[in-house]
């Protein structure tokens, strides 16, 4: 079995010198502990492109990252593993499931709680569990594989469907509430929830989006909040805006600065996306109220998602309404 692993740095790969976690010489640790741990006859073709902390991580970064795997010979391997930071795993998660959904084979990103060689750390754990999914060959795609520290269930994550990390259980979700899988006993057990696609849906052909990816155009993410003040934020360098509302769908519209709809209005030369909307014919009058301005809505999405799919959006010639790689909830 040939696996191609593609390190970034972020904490699996980092080591404590005093009181500081950083990025050193530490990211091909994470092969050492394994190969120790786990006696096997896998091939690991390695490649590092850049060696940082995710939370770093810029549009540049996702670009190099992107083209990376773009540029990757998928015929040689059996699977792609990234080692990823968690800060932005979650971002870098969705970028890669959208642009690399044609993959005949699994990418799974990977990341750990803490540095490597801490007895806690969960990151050979999560490396393992990606090694059982390419195995398995049952899939195709992005995922995520992150070992919960409450249920010390090794969950399988779409990786258009990751949420940012929790900030006090240092836990991923997947947006909908449920993973799509989770590694036990080293088999792969699939969750058949309603709100995962199936086996067949996930390893469909899709059509390849680019050949390489440039990020030119920038998006402005803005998340709902109670006193927003709209007036702040100047739109002169963003060609689209990403509000994302409340749960329900929401925002304040009454007049001022507080107003989604005044602020619309006023740069009606952008393009605003908004979410995450939900499929259902009974809605807030708020909801309703900015649904008939200039928006485009976008249905079911995380926040992470909506902001990643609009920069795909505004660089490549795709459809906003599309499914890219099952970052809409049920939409597939």
């Amino acid at each position: 079995m040939k696996i191609l692993v593609i390190m970034t740095g972020g904490t699996i790969g980092s080591k404590t010198e005093g009181n500081i976690i950083d990025v050193k010489s530490n990211s091909y640790h994470i092969l050492d502990m394994y190969n120790k741990m786990y006696p096997n006859n896998i091939d690991f073709h390695t490649i590092q492109p850049f060696n940082i902390l995710s939370e770093n991580f810029a549009l540049d970064t996702l670009e190099t990252l992107g083209n990376t795997l773009l540029s990757a010979d998928t015929s040689k391997y059996d699977g792609i593993i990234v080692t990823h930071g968690s800060d932005t795993l979650c971002y870098t998660s969705s970028f890669l499931g959208m642009i690399t959904r044609h993959f005949d084979i699994p990418i799974v990103l990977v990341a750990s709680n803490y540095e490597i060689n801490n007895p806690n750390a969960n990151g050979l754990d999560n490396f393992h569990g990606a090694i059982q999914l390419i195995k398995s060959k049952k899939v195709r795609g992005c995922f995520v594989v992150w070992k919960d520290s409450i249920t010390n269930r090794l969950n399988i994550h779409i990786g258009t469907r990751l949420k940012e990390c929790d900030s006090f259980t240092d836990n991923f979700q997947s947006y909908g509430g449920v993973p799509f899988a989770e590694v036990m006993d080293e088999e792969i057990i699939f969750n058949g929830s309603k709100e995962n696609p199936t086996l067949e849906d996930i390893n469909k052909d899709r059509k390849q989006l680019c050949n390489d990816i440039k990020l030119k155009n920038k998006s402005l993410l803005i998340k709902t909040y109670t006193g927003l003040d709209f007036s702040t934020f100047k739109l002169d360098n963003v060609s689209n805006v990403v509000i994302y509302l409340y749960h329900s769908g929401t925002a304040c519209t009454v007049s001022g600065d507080n107003s989604l709809i005044d602020f619309i209005e006023t740069h009606s030369d952008k393009t605003f996306y908004i979410a995450p909307i939900k499929h259902t014919t009974v809605r807030y009058s708020t909801t309703n109220e900015i649904l008939n301005h200039n928006v485009v809505p976008m249905y079911d999405i995380s926040m992470e998602s909506a902001y990643i799919k609009s920069l795909i959006v505004s660089n490549l010639n795709v459809d906003i309404r599309e499914n890219l790689f099952f970052e809409s909830v049920g939409c597939y």
